[in-house]
């Protein structure tokens, strides 16, 4: 799902670490991620949120959040 939605991002670099889920008409996933900027060493933490709908359609990015 994650890698699915991400695809096409240019930039900065998303590394999933956690997930949690909720069922809504479809399925939300918001992932704890280490985000950088290569080719910076430096790094921070982010919410990445993601929707997969239930008739098969393609996740997508829904939010992104810097902790």
């Amino acid at each position: 799902i994650f890698d699915q939605a991400m695809e096409g991002f240019v930039g900065v670099k998303y590394t999933p670490q956690s997930v949690s889920t909720q069922v809504v008409a479809g399925m939300n996933y918001r992932f704890k991620s280490l985000a950088s900027m290569p080719p910076s060493d430096v790094v921070w933490e982010a919410i990445v949120e993601i929707y997969q709908p239930l008739n098969g359609s393609r996740p997508y990015v829904t939010g992104i959040t810097r902790l």
